[in-house]
């Protein structure tokens, strides 16, 4: 991916617009920002319902790890966290069963939306690019280096919000993922068309031997398969990489969680056999990492 580029206010002011054209969650998260204010000031906690709602905004697949039915120990221990000091409050927090860095720095953003940023696997590694932290990884030893980047960073451009800088970082990472597939596979960007004196040669072969009518349609056939196996293919490889980084997502907010030995219980182990995936162009084969 690309390297070093800046991270200023031109950065900021061009990138968090473009967020909105990647995901459509903002109402959401003022919502969330409102809710979450009135319920940590009133309670010194947050409802089961809050809870709910922060998951599904951040990691809705996180529902399926934590213990919902549990709720009032999720409870205590986000009271714990908010009376807790303010090094100490995401440790707290990731104690909880299911709870993962990235989730448990989304939950203290609710509660401090001009403190504590969300650590998150694009956003760590847009700074990563820009040479602003060392480290891509988003477990909770490398959390207050991405803080205090950030926090910098918000001083350096006193004029947006985390949420703004954190949309930002978000929307260049998708840009610049679209940039390293089309440089892996430059097939799906290039036109897949001959240049023009070629095609016209081409279609002087092609009517010695057939009626014009049947050259326009036979060219057109052709065509039509050539850009249908463009966005078949394009469609393949983002999804592929959209799974991985769903995964890689998933383990990295789980890479506190270590066994009596110390060794992470949540690990990648290559790929399950390929299958196909029946989409609005048709069955698209992907690996699902396991």
């Amino acid at each position: 991916m690309e390297n070093n580029f800046k991270i200023d206010h031109i950065f900021i002011s061009t990138w968090h617009p473009r967020y909105d054209e990647i995901a459509g969650d903002e109402l959401e998260y003022r919502d969330l920002v409102t809710l979450t204010y009135r319920e940590i000031h009133e309670k010194g906690t947050i409802s089961r319902e809050t809870f709910i709602r922060i998951l599904n905004w951040k990691s809705p697949r996180v529902k399926g790890i934590v213990r919902l039915n549990e709720f009032s120990i999720y409870e205590k221990g986000i009271s714990a966290a908010y009376s807790a000091e303010e090094n100490e409050k995401l440790e707290t927090l990731i104690r909880l069963h299911g709870i993962g860095t990235p989730v448990g720095s989304t939950i203290l953003h609710f509660i401090y939306p001009n403190s504590f940023p969300i650590i998150d696997v694009r956003t760590s590694e847009t700074l990563y690019y820009a040479g602003r932290i060392k480290s891509k990884l988003t477990d909770l030893s490398h959390y207050p280096s991405f803080r205090s980047e950030i926090l910098k960073i918000a001083k350096e451009n006193p004029s947006f919000s985390l949420r703004e800088i954190d949309r930002a970082l978000f929307a260049r990472y998708n840009q610049m993922l679209c940039m390293a597939i089309k440089k892996t596979y430059p097939f799906i960007s290039q036109k897949q068309t001959l240049p023009l004196e070629s095609r016209g040669k081409r279609r002087i072969r092609l009517m010695e031997k057939n009626e014009p009518v049947e050259v326009e349609k036979q060219e057109k056939d052709e065509a039509k398969s050539i850009l249908e196996e463009i966005i078949r293919e394009g469609a393949r490889k983002m999804l592929q990489a959209a799974i991985e980084q769903e995964v890689a997502e998933y383990i990295s907010s789980l890479s506190d969680k270590k066994d009596e030995r110390g060794r992470r219980t949540v690990v990648r182990n290559g790929f399950l056999p390929e299958r196909s995936i029946l989409t609005g162009i048709g069955p698209i084969t992907v690996k699902q990492p396991r």
